[in-house]
Protein backbone atom coordinates (compact mmCIF):
# COMPACT_ATOMS: atom_id res chain seq x y z
CA UNK A 1 0.00 0.00 0.00
CA UNK A 2 1.19 3.49 -0.83
CA UNK A 3 2.33 5.45 2.21
CA UNK A 4 0.62 8.81 2.47
CA UNK A 5 2.43 11.34 4.64
CA UNK A 6 -0.01 13.84 6.16
CA UNK A 7 2.64 16.15 7.63
CA UNK A 8 4.42 16.48 4.26
CA UNK A 9 1.13 17.26 2.51
CA UNK A 10 0.27 19.93 5.07
CA UNK A 11 3.77 21.43 4.90
CA UNK A 12 3.64 21.53 1.11
CA UNK A 13 0.18 23.12 1.26
CA UNK A 14 1.46 25.83 3.62
CA UNK A 15 4.32 26.73 1.25
CA UNK A 16 1.89 26.62 -1.68
CA UNK A 17 -0.49 29.04 0.07
CA UNK A 18 2.38 31.46 0.79
CA UNK A 19 3.02 31.68 -2.96
CA UNK A 20 -0.51 33.00 -3.46
CA UNK A 21 0.21 35.82 -1.00
CA UNK A 22 2.92 37.07 -3.35
CA UNK A 23 0.18 37.82 -5.90
CA UNK A 24 -1.59 40.63 -4.11
CA UNK A 25 -3.96 41.35 -6.99
CA UNK A 26 -5.29 37.79 -7.06
CA UNK A 27 -5.69 37.75 -3.28
CA UNK A 28 -7.73 40.97 -3.36
CA UNK A 29 -9.99 39.65 -6.15
CA UNK A 30 -10.56 36.35 -4.37
CA UNK A 31 -11.32 38.13 -1.09
CA UNK A 32 -13.92 40.35 -2.80
CA UNK A 33 -15.50 37.33 -4.49
CA UNK A 34 -15.63 35.51 -1.14
CA UNK A 35 -17.73 38.33 0.34
CA UNK A 36 -20.46 38.28 -2.33
CA UNK A 37 -23.16 35.62 -1.80
CA UNK A 38 -23.59 33.08 -4.62
CA UNK A 39 -20.69 34.64 -6.47
CA UNK A 40 -18.47 33.17 -3.77
CA UNK A 41 -19.02 29.77 -5.41
CA UNK A 42 -16.12 30.88 -7.60
CA UNK A 43 -13.89 30.28 -4.56
CA UNK A 44 -15.08 26.67 -4.40
CA UNK A 45 -14.35 26.34 -8.10
CA UNK A 46 -10.89 27.82 -7.61
CA UNK A 47 -10.29 25.22 -4.90
CA UNK A 48 -11.41 22.58 -7.36
CA UNK A 49 -8.90 23.80 -9.91
CA UNK A 50 -6.16 23.59 -7.27
CA UNK A 51 -7.19 20.01 -6.51
CA UNK A 52 -7.17 19.07 -10.18
CA UNK A 53 -3.72 20.58 -10.78
CA UNK A 54 -2.15 19.53 -7.48
CA UNK A 55 -0.06 16.80 -9.06
CA UNK A 56 1.31 18.88 -11.90
CA UNK A 57 1.94 22.36 -10.50
CA UNK A 58 3.69 23.86 -7.50
CA UNK A 59 2.01 27.27 -7.79
CA UNK A 60 -1.63 28.35 -7.36
CA UNK A 61 -3.40 28.58 -10.73
CA UNK A 62 -4.02 31.91 -12.40
CA UNK A 63 -7.40 33.57 -12.04
CA UNK A 64 -9.10 32.94 -15.37
CA UNK A 65 -12.22 31.30 -16.80
CA UNK A 66 -14.39 32.57 -13.94
CA UNK A 67 -17.56 31.00 -15.32
CA UNK A 68 -15.91 27.56 -15.30
CA UNK A 69 -14.91 28.09 -11.67
CA UNK A 70 -18.46 29.18 -10.80
CA UNK A 71 -19.98 26.10 -12.47
CA UNK A 72 -17.53 23.80 -10.70
CA UNK A 73 -18.28 25.50 -7.40
CA UNK A 74 -22.00 25.00 -8.04
CA UNK A 75 -21.38 21.30 -8.74
CA UNK A 76 -19.54 21.00 -5.42
CA UNK A 77 -22.45 22.68 -3.62
CA UNK A 78 -25.03 20.35 -5.21
CA UNK A 79 -22.90 17.31 -4.38
CA UNK A 80 -22.59 18.51 -0.77
CA UNK A 81 -26.37 18.91 -0.45
CA UNK A 82 -26.98 15.42 -1.88
CA UNK A 83 -24.47 13.91 0.55
CA UNK A 84 -26.12 15.82 3.44
CA UNK A 85 -29.54 14.21 2.79
CA UNK A 86 -28.67 10.79 4.30
CA UNK A 87 -27.08 12.54 7.30
CA UNK A 88 -30.32 14.45 7.97
CA UNK A 89 -32.51 11.37 7.50
CA UNK A 90 -30.36 9.17 9.75
CA UNK A 91 -30.09 11.89 12.42
CA UNK A 92 -33.87 12.35 12.53
CA UNK A 93 -34.43 8.59 12.70
CA UNK A 94 -31.91 8.09 15.53
CA UNK A 95 -33.20 10.99 17.61
CA UNK A 96 -36.83 9.96 17.04
CA UNK A 97 -36.08 6.40 18.14
CA UNK A 98 -34.26 7.70 21.24
CA UNK A 99 -37.25 9.91 22.09
CA UNK A 100 -39.82 7.09 22.21
CA UNK A 101 -39.20 6.00 25.87
CA UNK A 102 -39.25 9.62 27.07
CA UNK A 103 -42.43 10.46 25.17
CA UNK A 104 -44.18 7.39 26.59
CA UNK A 105 -43.10 8.30 30.11
CA UNK A 106 -44.17 11.93 29.73
CA UNK A 107 -47.55 11.01 28.30
CA UNK A 108 -48.23 8.86 31.35
CA UNK A 109 -47.11 11.45 33.88
CA UNK A 110 -48.54 14.71 32.55
CA UNK A 111 -51.48 14.59 34.96
CA UNK A 112 -49.22 14.77 38.00
CA UNK A 113 -47.52 18.07 37.12
CA UNK A 114 -50.28 20.21 38.62
CA UNK A 115 -49.63 18.78 42.07
CA UNK A 116 -45.96 19.59 42.18
CA UNK A 117 -46.42 23.19 43.45
CA UNK A 118 -48.73 24.72 46.06
CA UNK A 119 -52.00 26.02 44.65
CA UNK A 120 -51.13 29.63 45.53
CA UNK A 121 -48.05 29.44 43.28
CA UNK A 122 -49.63 27.76 40.25
CA UNK A 123 -50.35 31.07 38.53
CA UNK A 124 -46.97 32.60 39.39
CA UNK A 125 -44.71 32.48 36.30
CA UNK A 126 -41.63 33.02 38.48
CA UNK A 127 -41.97 29.37 39.55
CA UNK A 128 -42.23 27.90 36.06
CA UNK A 129 -38.55 26.88 36.13
CA UNK A 130 -39.04 24.99 39.36
CA UNK A 131 -42.14 23.35 37.93
CA UNK A 132 -40.17 22.09 34.92
CA UNK A 133 -37.30 20.84 37.06
CA UNK A 134 -39.61 18.92 39.37
CA UNK A 135 -41.63 17.60 36.47
CA UNK A 136 -38.59 16.29 34.57
CA UNK A 137 -36.78 14.90 37.62
CA UNK A 138 -38.34 11.42 37.36
CA UNK A 139 -37.27 11.21 33.71
CA UNK A 140 -33.62 12.15 34.17
CA UNK A 141 -32.50 8.62 33.41
CA UNK A 142 -34.47 8.57 30.18
CA UNK A 143 -32.88 11.85 29.08
CA UNK A 144 -29.49 10.15 29.25
CA UNK A 145 -30.55 7.97 26.31
CA UNK A 146 -30.05 11.04 24.11
CA UNK A 147 -26.30 11.08 24.83
CA UNK A 148 -25.46 7.85 22.96
CA UNK A 149 -27.96 8.85 20.29
CA UNK A 150 -26.17 12.16 19.72
CA UNK A 151 -22.78 10.42 19.71
CA UNK A 152 -24.08 8.00 17.08
CA UNK A 153 -25.28 10.92 14.96
CA UNK A 154 -21.82 12.52 15.20
CA UNK A 155 -20.09 9.28 14.18
CA UNK A 156 -22.44 8.77 11.22
CA UNK A 157 -21.97 12.41 10.16
CA UNK A 158 -18.17 12.08 10.22
CA UNK A 159 -18.26 8.80 8.26
CA UNK A 160 -20.54 10.20 5.57
CA UNK A 161 -18.54 13.44 5.61
CA UNK A 162 -15.38 11.50 4.73
CA UNK A 163 -17.12 10.00 1.72
CA UNK A 164 -18.60 13.37 0.73
CA UNK A 165 -15.27 15.21 0.81
CA UNK A 166 -13.46 12.43 -1.04
CA UNK A 167 -16.28 12.20 -3.55
CA UNK A 168 -16.09 15.91 -4.35
CA UNK A 169 -12.30 15.68 -4.71
CA UNK A 170 -12.76 12.65 -6.98
CA UNK A 171 -15.26 14.67 -9.02
CA UNK A 172 -12.78 17.53 -9.50
CA UNK A 173 -9.97 15.14 -10.40
CA UNK A 174 -11.94 13.17 -12.97
CA UNK A 175 -14.15 15.98 -14.28
CA UNK A 176 -17.25 13.79 -13.84
CA UNK A 177 -20.09 14.81 -11.52
CA UNK A 178 -21.17 11.18 -11.14
CA UNK A 179 -17.79 10.28 -9.63
CA UNK A 180 -18.77 12.28 -6.55
CA UNK A 181 -20.99 9.31 -5.64
CA UNK A 182 -18.85 6.38 -6.84
CA UNK A 183 -18.93 4.64 -3.46
CA UNK A 184 -16.53 1.82 -4.35
CA UNK A 185 -13.85 4.11 -5.79
CA UNK A 186 -14.25 6.57 -2.93
CA UNK A 187 -13.85 3.81 -0.33
CA UNK A 188 -10.70 2.60 -2.06
CA UNK A 189 -9.20 6.11 -2.01
CA UNK A 190 -10.02 6.62 1.67
CA UNK A 191 -8.54 3.21 2.54
CA UNK A 192 -5.29 4.06 0.79
CA UNK A 193 -5.06 7.44 2.49
CA UNK A 194 -5.88 5.85 5.84
CA UNK A 195 -8.81 6.74 8.09
CA UNK A 196 -6.53 7.98 10.89
CA UNK A 197 -4.66 10.32 8.53
CA UNK A 198 -7.92 11.50 7.04
CA UNK A 199 -9.34 12.24 10.49
CA UNK A 200 -6.12 14.10 11.27
CA UNK A 201 -6.68 16.25 8.19
CA UNK A 202 -10.26 16.95 9.32
CA UNK A 203 -9.04 17.94 12.80
CA UNK A 204 -6.60 20.41 11.23
CA UNK A 205 -9.42 21.82 9.08
CA UNK A 206 -11.70 22.21 12.13
CA UNK A 207 -8.98 23.95 14.16
CA UNK A 208 -8.19 26.39 11.36
CA UNK A 209 -11.90 27.02 10.77
CA UNK A 210 -12.39 27.75 14.47
CA UNK A 211 -9.51 30.24 14.44
CA UNK A 212 -11.05 32.02 11.46
CA UNK A 213 -14.41 32.12 13.23
CA UNK A 214 -12.74 33.80 16.21
CA UNK A 215 -11.13 36.45 14.00
CA UNK A 216 -14.47 37.06 12.29
CA UNK A 217 -15.78 38.39 15.62
CA UNK A 218 -13.41 41.36 15.45
CA UNK A 219 -15.54 44.54 15.39
CA UNK A 220 -15.94 46.41 12.08
CA UNK A 221 -13.23 44.56 10.12
CA UNK A 222 -14.21 41.05 11.15
CA UNK A 223 -16.11 40.25 7.95
CA UNK A 224 -13.17 41.31 5.77
CA UNK A 225 -10.72 39.28 7.86
CA UNK A 226 -13.08 36.33 7.64
CA UNK A 227 -13.24 36.53 3.82
CA UNK A 228 -9.47 36.91 3.47
CA UNK A 229 -8.63 34.01 5.79
CA UNK A 230 -11.35 31.84 4.25
CA UNK A 231 -9.70 32.20 0.85
CA UNK A 232 -6.36 31.10 2.30
CA UNK A 233 -8.07 28.19 4.06
CA UNK A 234 -9.68 27.00 0.82
CA UNK A 235 -6.31 27.14 -0.96
CA UNK A 236 -4.54 25.33 1.88
CA UNK A 237 -7.13 22.57 2.28
CA UNK A 238 -7.55 22.07 -1.47
CA UNK A 239 -3.82 21.68 -1.98
CA UNK A 240 -3.35 19.30 0.97
CA UNK A 241 -6.32 17.05 0.14
CA UNK A 242 -5.30 17.07 -3.52
CA UNK A 243 -1.84 15.79 -2.60
CA UNK A 244 -3.30 13.12 -0.32
CA UNK A 245 -5.51 11.99 -3.20
CA UNK A 246 -2.59 11.91 -5.66
CA UNK A 247 -0.46 9.81 -3.32
CA UNK A 248 -3.35 7.44 -2.67
CA UNK A 249 -3.99 7.00 -6.41
CA UNK A 250 -0.31 6.75 -7.22
CA UNK A 251 -0.42 9.81 -9.48
CA UNK A 252 1.80 12.10 -7.41
CA UNK A 253 5.02 13.15 -9.17
CA UNK A 254 8.05 11.33 -7.69
CA UNK A 255 10.43 13.48 -5.62
CA UNK A 256 13.75 14.31 -7.28
CA UNK A 257 16.51 11.87 -6.41
CA UNK A 258 19.13 13.42 -4.10
CA UNK A 259 22.56 13.82 -5.73
CA UNK A 260 25.19 11.35 -4.60
CA UNK A 261 28.03 13.12 -2.86
CA UNK A 262 31.29 13.17 -4.81
CA UNK A 263 29.81 12.07 -8.15
CA UNK A 264 29.10 13.97 -11.34
CA UNK A 265 26.09 12.97 -13.43
CA UNK A 266 27.18 11.73 -16.85
CA UNK A 267 26.18 13.73 -19.92
CA UNK A 268 23.39 12.36 -22.06
CA UNK A 269 23.88 11.67 -25.75
CA UNK A 270 20.90 11.31 -28.02
CA UNK A 271 21.12 10.10 -31.62
CA UNK A 272 19.70 11.55 -34.77
CA UNK A 273 18.71 15.10 -33.82
CA UNK A 274 18.34 18.07 -36.10
CA UNK A 275 21.91 19.44 -36.53
CA UNK A 276 22.67 23.06 -35.73
CA UNK A 277 24.94 25.25 -37.86
CA UNK A 278 27.74 24.75 -35.34
CA UNK A 279 27.34 20.98 -35.55
CA UNK A 280 27.57 21.12 -39.35
CA UNK A 281 30.82 23.08 -39.15
CA UNK A 282 32.39 20.54 -36.77
CA UNK A 283 30.95 17.51 -38.54
CA UNK A 284 28.89 16.41 -35.48
CA UNK A 285 25.59 16.24 -37.31
CA UNK A 286 24.46 12.90 -35.93
CA UNK A 287 24.74 13.41 -32.16
CA UNK A 288 24.60 16.10 -29.50
CA UNK A 289 26.05 16.40 -26.02
CA UNK A 290 23.78 17.62 -23.24
CA UNK A 291 25.13 19.50 -20.25
CA UNK A 292 24.37 17.50 -17.09
CA UNK A 293 24.05 20.72 -15.08
CA UNK A 294 21.64 22.83 -17.14
CA UNK A 295 20.53 20.49 -19.93
CA UNK A 296 21.72 22.71 -22.76
CA UNK A 297 22.52 21.05 -26.10
CA UNK A 298 26.19 21.28 -27.06
CA UNK A 299 28.23 19.91 -29.96
CA UNK A 300 29.69 16.48 -29.40
CA UNK A 301 33.28 17.77 -29.09
CA UNK A 302 32.40 20.58 -26.67
CA UNK A 303 34.50 20.80 -23.53
CA UNK A 304 32.54 23.58 -21.78
CA UNK A 305 28.80 24.24 -21.85
CA UNK A 306 27.88 27.15 -24.09
CA UNK A 307 25.25 28.31 -21.58
CA UNK A 308 26.46 27.73 -18.01
CA UNK A 309 30.17 27.55 -18.82
CA UNK A 310 30.82 24.46 -16.71
CA UNK A 311 33.11 21.72 -17.95
CA UNK A 312 31.20 18.81 -19.45
CA UNK A 313 32.52 15.48 -18.14
CA UNK A 314 33.43 12.93 -20.78
CA UNK A 315 32.04 9.40 -20.75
Amino acid sequence: MIKVNLSESLSNAADYTKKLLSRAGDVIILTILAIIPIVNLVIWGYGGRIIKESGSSDRPPKLERYMDMFVNGLKALVASIIWAIPIIIIAIAIMAFASIPLLIALSGGLGNWTGMLPMDQMGNWTHIGELIRQGMRPYGGLLLTFIPAMLLVIVVSIAIGLFAITGIVHMFKTGSFGKAFAIGEIHEIISKIGYIRYLGWIVVAIILGTIIAIFSRVPVLGWIIDAFLSVLLVVFLSRSIGLLYDHARGTAPPPPAPPVSGTIPPPAITPEIAPSEEMKKTGDEGKALFCPYCGTTNVLKAKYCIKCGKEIPKI
